[in-house]
């Protein structure tokens, strides 16, 4: 559902006239707000704690790993549709490996 949003906002924001690269930037935090309240629901419900800190330093780093990652596909000649696809399967995977090792305790 984040990611969605993500996409959603991005695209947007593209169709606006935003950079592709701003425009992910500003769709990922979106989409990081909405999936912080997924995760805490769904996915790690079963967790005794789910630190917003930590939580808060993975979205930084995915935040990062996501805008360079695009920017380098992108401006590499792959298509913003394709750049933000693969951007966002390395981001969802480090992120779910991130948080299910430091955020649920």
């Amino acid at each position: 559902m984040a990611t969605l949003l993500h996409w959603g906002v991005m695209a947007l924001l593209v169709a606006c006239g935003v950079q592709p690269w701003g425009a992910t930037a500003l769709a990922m935090a979106v989409g990081a707000s909405a999936n912080y309240f997924l995760q805490r629901r769904y996915v790690f419900s079963g967790a005794r704690g789910f630190s917003l800190g930590v939580y808060l330093l993975s979205v930084g780093m995915a935040w990062s790993v996501n805008l360079v990652a695009f920017q380098v596909l992108h401006t590499s000649g792959m298509g913003i549709v394709l750049a933000q696809l693969s951007s966002t399967a390395l981001v969802a995977l480090l992120n779910f490996l991130f948080l299910q090792k430091f955020a649920c305790r």
